[in-house]
């Protein structure tokens, strides 16, 4: 999946991608596989999340998926400040997650 978005913002990219972070890191007392990097381009408001999580259920990891998620300020021509996001995901479902993370182990 690809998403494109927007926010309308004051805030700096770096910000939003603190919250998110803060959202992982919350996230993983209730969720093992939950791991991130993140890396940066402040000279030019730019960073990138790249993260995995996953869904239970009945105690049993039923779907991990990976994301990517570029950060980036923006100020249109009238002045308009905000954050740009373009992100990919995917998943992987039951079976399939031990062949899904060894492809992200290939991918490097």
């Amino acid at each position: 999946m690809v998403i494109v978005d927007f926010v309308i913002t004051d805030a700096p990219a770096k910000t939003l991608i603190g919250m998110k972070i803060k959202e992982l890191n919350d996230r993983k007392k209730d969720d093992p596989v939950v791991n991130y990097d993140m890396m940066e381009n402040a000279g030019k408001g730019e960073y990138i999340l790249d993260f995995v999580l996953s869904e239970q259920n009945g105690g049993k990891v039923s779907t991990v998926e990976r994301n990517v998620y570029r950060y980036k300020g923006y100020t249109d021509s009238s002045g308009h400040k905000g954050i740009l996001l373009f992100a990919i995901s995917q998943r992987g479902y039951g079976d399939d997650i031990v062949a899904f993370f060894g492809n992200l182990k290939k991918r490097g």
